[in-house]
């Protein structure tokens, strides 16, 4: 018994796996990084320059003790660090079109890091993901499919099949799981939670709403749903995903989920990389009907 254990076990780590869902994954969490690191770029002297909201010299005083990391590697020449933002860009653009590989995946993680310590007034949810996702993509060959290079070169033969590419994939699927059951985890020991009453407190919330949605007090019953469903979703999360039947069921409420992250709390980027993972889930027949592609 515990051998076939110990099989399942490497089997669900490094088996054989279809690399065209990690492919798909990759084209579109790093074009939304390129997203949304361009647009913080428009305000690239604000957020990270020495004039702007953080000077250097109290960069590596700001971060809270749960984040200080060993040491820092963010240059401290306003130059030198524009540059290596517009490189960065480069990369996230390369990544997404699959010109790049693991090896220059690494290149990106270490940049992401880099800003995400210069500044981080500007980092939340979906800073915090994006490491855990790029690191797990500095593992595979994900650029074997939906890849630009290969589209354009097809002479070029494709890279390899490699059991990190599974390993790759479930880093992605297991993280996932531990995000979606520790928040729903920590929601349970809030009351507002268990009185259904938590999902108002964000649509009245001001600093996250972009107009009113104080209407939704007409229909109490729609926010405790809300409240008790979001409660149900993520806590439920790590368990049910990995049951076929239940899967594409429980990926559509993630979808809905998001999408009313999304609208009520103004979080279109942490919105949108979350569902993004949904991809490695799904297979290579889910992911081509929706986007018609034969």
């Amino acid at each position: 018994m515990l051998i076939r254990l110990w099989k399942a076990w490497e089997i669900f780590w490094f088996g054989e796996m279809d690399g065209y869902p990690l492919g798909v994954f990759r084209a579109v969490f790093a074009g939304i990084l390129f997203i949304m690191y361009s647009i913080r770029g428009l305000e690239f002297q604000l957020l990270f320059s020495n004039e702007g909201l953080m000077p250097f010299d109290r960069a590596q005083l700001f971060a809270p003790e749960t984040y200080q990391p060993l040491f820092y590697w963010f240059p401290e020449s306003n130059s030198l660090l524009a540059l290596c933002y517009v490189l960065f860009l480069v990369l996230l653009l390369a990544l997404s079109l699959g010109l790049i590989g693991r090896r220059l995946c690494w290149l990106v993680l270490f940049f992401h890091l880099m800003f995400f310590q210069r500044n981080y007034m500007t980092i939340y949810g979906a800073d915090l993901i994006s490491n855990f996702f790029l690191l797990a993509l500095c593992f595979t060959n994900a650029h074997r499919y939906f890849s630009l290079r290969h589209w354009l070169f097809p002479q070029w033969n494709r890279p390899e099949s490699s059991p990190l590419d599974t390993m790759g994939v479930r880093m992605i699927q297991v993280q996932l799981c531990i995000i979606y059951g520790f928040t729903g985890l920590e929601k349970m020991k809030g009351n507002e939670w268990w009185e259904g009453t938590a999902v108002w407190a964000v649509l009245t919330n001001a600093q996250l709403n972009f107009m009113d949605f104080s209407f939704f007090h007409y229909f109490p019953v729609v926010v405790v749903v809300m409240t008790w469903a979001t409660l149900l979703f993520e806590v439920y999360f790590p368990v049910v995903i990995w049951f076929q039947g239940l899967r594409k069921y429980w990926l559509s409420i993630g979808f809905l989920f998001h999408l009313g992250a999304a609208v009520f709390m103004s979080l279109p980027f942490f919105s949108t990389i979350m569902v993004s993972s949904y991809l490695v889930f799904m297979n290579r027949r889910q992911i081509q009907g929706p986007l018609g592609i034969k």
